[in-house]
């Protein structure tokens, strides 16, 4: 189902801090510096996320072009744009916004990968397949995802090997409207090609996985639940990398299912 991570901040004055609507998990803050101020991006529990900052404002001088769209690579923390007066005899201010998800954008072609399901011992059914039409429909940029109806506290492991780049576990806030977008626990996994995989709607502390840490196919990553967006228990798998701060893209895959058999799940199908 439906899920996003999107941070909106708006900054005034000379310094002033970062406010932040639904998931601060990624934040824009500005520090005071000789003669100005700097607006870092960063984040305590995302440490691959894209950012796309625009700054107005009166008497103002920037150190780059706005906007800009930067990814931390690996980071935490990044250091988006330097701000001061242009004419140092009067008084400046400024206004920015921020919209900030996790994840990258991709820098090459994605490789032909066949993923694991993301479970074991067990048949689930897809609740919604690739396009459904509850939250996977065209432009909804989930239209590639698919969600396997499973009880809570079913053991989520990893479709594909990566490294661990986001993780959230402190939610236990979830329903069917679009106000619990923001309020899913998830873990997002970088694979080898530069591609991003979600695993959505978790369980309130059942992140299994840390920050950082490397993952093997079929390793434990987290329990399902349902925060967030969700009606019902299930998990939210898709492959994806981000076009700005505010959009990302999911990617057309294929499973292998206990058979041997490759497939792309169908909806009301079991696996």
């Amino acid at each position: 189902m439906s899920k996003f991570l999107l941070v909106v901040v708006l900054l005034f004055g000379l310094v002033a801090p970062a406010l932040a609507a639904g998931d601060s998990s990624i934040e824009l803050k500005a520090y005071p510096a000789p003669g100005g101020v700097w607006l870092v991006a960063q984040s305590a529990n995302i440490s691959c996320f894209t950012i796309t900052v625009d700054v107005s404002g009166e008497n103002l001088r920037c150190s780059r072009k706005l906007p800009v769209t930067l990814d931390s690579d690996g980071k935490r923390s990044i250091p988006v744009v330097y701000l001061t007066g242009a004419d140092p005899s009067r008084a400046w201010r400024y206004q920015s916004k921020c919209r900030a998800r996790a994840g990258g954008r991709r820098k090459g072609a994605a490789q032909p990968y066949i993923y694991s399901l993301p479970y074991a011992n067990a048949v689930f059914p897809v609740s919604q397949g690739n396009l459904g039409t509850f939250s996977h429909y065209r432009g909804s940029q989930n239209e590639y995802a698919i969600d396997w109806a499973m009880p809570t506290g079913t053991v989520v492991r990893a479709a594909r090997a990566g490294v661990v780049v986001a993780v959230r576990s402190d939610s236990d806030r979830g329903g069917a409207a679009l106000s619990f977008a923001n309020d899913a626990n998830y873990v997002i996994v970088k694979h080898s090609d530069g591609t991003f995989g979600e695993y959505f709607h978790l369980e309130l502390h059942g992140v299994l996985v840390a920050l950082g840490q490397r993952v093997a196919v079929g390793q434990p990553l987290a329990l399902s639940g349902s925060t967030g967006h969700s009606t019902e228990p299930h998990l939210h798998f898709d492959v994806f990398n981000n076009i700005d701060g505010d959009k990302h893209a999911t990617i057309p895959i294929k499973f292998k299912t206990r058979s041997g058999e490759i497939v792309v799940p169908q909806q009301g199908h079991e696996y």
